[in-house]
């Protein structure tokens, strides 16, 4: 992914940069009935400006990839940061990754957002990010199951009892999950200067996987985080195995353990009449019985505290 994101930061510079290119692109969004889009650069200070770039890319595919052979013609050398067919599917299996942070961030950040969300939230994320990761490998398993049996001679029944099909889990598409906000237009006026400079700082600053979430893998604790057995027999670069490795550093984060570990966050979600009777659902079912039992006790407590002119029970 590092060199993949260096590629895109590349590619977004130049056309930021060149005005011939930026008017050879424009010209190619008309003839294609594309949206007249500039591209637009990351910026370290802003969340999830990785996914916004991408998004704009794969918007623009059929643009700069008519752009990128004519500039292979008329030079008779091949593109420096030419796209390939895997980095498309790379950039949107990313997109795909990416939006489920997003859209964290977005409930997260919103005016009206109580302390209340923050424990759904998390159990929505693994959620997502789970079911990203087992509908790839069951499509994978799929696959070569069916090249296995057109080898042997035999035919593949689509959706038969006990297939790969039916194992695959209903909903787990990320783009049902809720509203994910659209790329506003404002995010292409940011100052070019400020574009570019961030562009280059996050060259080196996002140039790992574990940057791909901003403030991810920073604290000593996640910088040895070793990848599991499982991990490693998944695809490299596949959307199983960049969902499995986000997991693992949902669940090495210092931060995101400190907000599982802390009663305030779950007396919060058992106030909120949206979330109180899912609350048993979202602890570990060994430990369900004794964490309510807590909870409970800790929200008592904080009545108590709150009201001690309250008599009777």
């Amino acid at each position: 992914m590092s060199e993949l994101l260096h590629k895109v930061r590349a590619v977004c510079a130049r056309f930021r940069r060149s005005h011939p290119a930026a008017a050879r692109l424009s010209a190619l969004q008309r003839n294609f009935g594309l949206p007249t889009h500039r591209l637009i650069c990351d910026v370290p200070t802003r969340w999830n400006s990785i996914l916004h770039i991408l998004e704009r890319l794969c918007e623009q595919q059929q643009a700069i990839v008519e752009f990128q052979l004519q500039h292979t013609r008329v030079s008779r050398t091949a593109e420096q940061h030419h796209f390939t067919t895997n980095d498309w599917a790379s950039m949107r299996d990313l997109c795909a990754l990416l939006r489920c942070f997003e859209y964290s961030t977005n409930m997260a950040s919103g005016d009206d957002t109580v302390i209340s969300i923050t424990i759904p939230l998390l159990c929505l994320l693994e959620k997502l990010l789970r079911a990203m990761m087992e509908e790839e490998v069951a499509q994978e398993e799929e696959e070569d199951e069916g090249s296995f049996l057109a080898l042997s001679g035999q035919s593949v029944r689509s959706g038969s009892e006990g297939g790969f099909l039916q194992q695959q889990r209903p909903g787990t598409n990320v783009a049902s999950q809720g509203p994910l906000l659209e790329d506003e237009e404002d995010e292409e006026e940011v100052e070019e200067d400020e574009n570019e400079a961030g562009s280059q700082r996050g060259g080196t600053r996002h140039s790992s996987g574990r940057s791909l979430v901003r403030g991810w893998g920073e604290t000593e604790d996640d910088d040895n985080t070793p990848l599991t057995e499982d991990s490693l027999s998944l695809l490299l670069g596949s959307l199983a195995h960049m969902s499995d490795y986000m997991l693992q550093f949902l669940h090495s984060d210092s931060r995101v353990a400190h907000i599982l570990t802390c009663a305030d966050y779950w007396v919060a979600t058992l106030l909120d009449p949206r979330y109180k009777d899912n609350v048993p659902t979202l602890l570990p079912a060994l430990e369900r019985d004794r964490k309510m039992r807590e909870y409970k006790c800790t929200l008592v407590d904080a009545l108590l505290r709150a009201f001690p002119n309250v008599t009777g029970e």
